[in-house]
């Protein structure tokens, strides 16, 4: 991964605590921590240093292959076999049994809030209440 901060580029890799140096995706969140997903997992790059973000009771089975924060402060992570809500520190995982199609590839937010998130098996709407 490389910033260009201060008219300066500099390059992160696993040696600066990235998990992995294939990057995925990259996703900013409202307080301006980055999300970088990349083949080993997810990462938070947050004050200047990286976490690695581990599923409690759902593991990621696969990498990450895109992140989204929408305007209520909740990170979403597709992966091949669902979709993950990052939402006051927990993650919740939707699957098939829920109506998502496996393959997550894409997730955006309209203007109503709902989340439009491309699959493998086609383009799903999601809407919650909260």
């Amino acid at each position: 991964m490389t910033r260009l901060k201060d008219g300066k580029f500099k390059n992160f890799r696993t040696r600066d605590g990235l998990v992995n140096d294939f990057v995925t995706c990259l996703s900013e969140d409202r307080e301006g921590n980055l999300w970088i997903c990349t083949d080993a997992g997810l990462n938070r790059f947050k004050d200047e240093k990286f976490d690695l973000f581990k599923v409690k009771d759902h593991p990621f089975t696969d990498p990450p292959s895109t992140a989204y924060s929408d305007h209520l402060g909740n990170l979403w992570v597709g992966t091949g076999t669902g979709l993950y809500r990052f939402k006051d520190g927990q993650f919740s995982f939707y699957s098939k049994k829920e109506g998502m199609s496996r393959g997550v590839y894409c997730i955006f937010e309209d203007r109503e809030g709902n989340l439009w998130v491309g699959t493998g098996g086609g383009l799903s709407r999601f809407k919650e209440s909260s």
